[in-house]
């Protein structure tokens, strides 16, 4: 079972902790996130700007050491976010974290959110699946931005809207 709770940006140990938790992901995933962040400094520093902060935790206890993701929101305009998620590495099932992606999905539009957009690699295909389980939908736009073993990386933008 999976619990959530918004996190204080002040809180440096958990954030740390989510930060580091890509060095265990595959090559293409690690390159992917070099892509936009470069270090463990840029990647903090990135959720300080971050508009909310909602951490995921094992077994309801709800400290740093039972967090195994942050999801977290970047404001782009009135009421529209885009949605990022870091989750550690083999820590929930695919089910496990859909619903929690759903609880939080409507916390936030019960909070202001009327349009949430999430960029996922396009062979990412676990995360479009959690992101089509919790009502997202592919917009069909797509970017190609930076690289991986030599070719270029494509992503695909999913987007949900408050109805």
């Amino acid at each position: 079972m999976i619990s959530w709770r918004i996190v204080k940006k002040n809180e440096t140990d958990l954030l740390c902790k989510t930060a580091k938790f890509e060095e265990y992901f595959p090559r293409f995933y690690r390159d992917s996130s070099n892509t936009w962040t470069t270090d463990e400094k840029a990647v903090l520093e990135f959720y300080q700007n971050c508009a909310t902060l909602i951490g995921l935790f094992q077994e309801k206890k709800c400290q740093t050491d039972s967090c195994i993701g942050l999801v977290y929101f970047e404001l782009i305009g009135d009421g529209v976010f885009n949605v990022h998620l870091d989750i550690e590495r083999g820590a929930a099932s695919s089910e496990e974290l859909t619903e929690a992606i759903k609880e939080i999905r409507d916390y936030q539009f019960l909070n202001g959110l009327r349009i949430c957009m999430a960029w996922t690699l396009a062979r990412n295909k676990a995360v479009q699946t959690i992101l089509t389980n919790a009502g997202f939908l592919p917009t069909f736009l797509e970017m190609r931005h930076g690289y991986s073993h030599n070719k270029i990386l494509k992503w695909t933008q999913y987007c949900i809207a408050r109805r």
